[in-house]
């Protein structure tokens, strides 16, 4: 399982616009981070290695309302999410699900899978395994995107109450 934040740093004019509106603000505000996350899922899922696709699948996104802050939430409920992401260091892993992605994924003839998984294994009890970083792309996209959509969000309010 893996659950990260999102950290949003807003320009000082963004804060003033949020100051200025208050509870006006919440809808705008709730609306561009969910907008962010939906687009954090998309790039952390283009960034997510596959296998049968469970992981991928597996990606959310989430904006929380803890009004005056919207959090982002970005994670993965899969066991394996974390060592995808981080890598691992050196261990030995079990082999039976090590063979079925020999076979699925490399596409050793029947009569070789176990050996093969038997080498995979050893190097992975050597090395570790390297991590992918995917949910570290869609944090870092969904921090890029986020103050954009709320400064965008709270213009066109300030527009749509100067028109009233």
């Amino acid at each position: 399982m893996i659950d990260t934040r999102v950290k949003v740093v807003l320009t000082g004019q963004t804060v003033r616009l949020l100051t200025r509106f208050g509870d006006e603000a919440r809808p705008v505000v709730l609306t561009a981070m969910e907008l962010t996350m939906q687009g954090a899922e998309v790039e952390t899922a283009k960034h997510t290695p596959v296998d049968r696709g469970l992981l991928k699948l597996s990606v959310t996104g989430q904006a929380v309302d803890f009004w005056p802050k919207v959090i982002g939430l970005l994670g993965s409920l899969v066991p394996y999410a974390e060592p995808v992401e981080y890598g691992s260091r050196p261990h030995w892993p079990p082999l039976a699900p090590l063979e079925l992605w020999v076979r699925r994924k490399l596409g050793v003839p029947a009569a070789q899978v176990k050996s093969v998984a038997y080498l995979v294994a050893r190097k992975i009890s050597r090395v570790g395994t390297q991590g992918y970083h995917m949910f570290r792309v869609g944090t870092v996209y969904a921090e890029r995107v986020a103050p954009r959509l709320i400064e965008r969000g709270l213009r066109n309010l300030e527009r749509s109450l100067s028109d009233r």
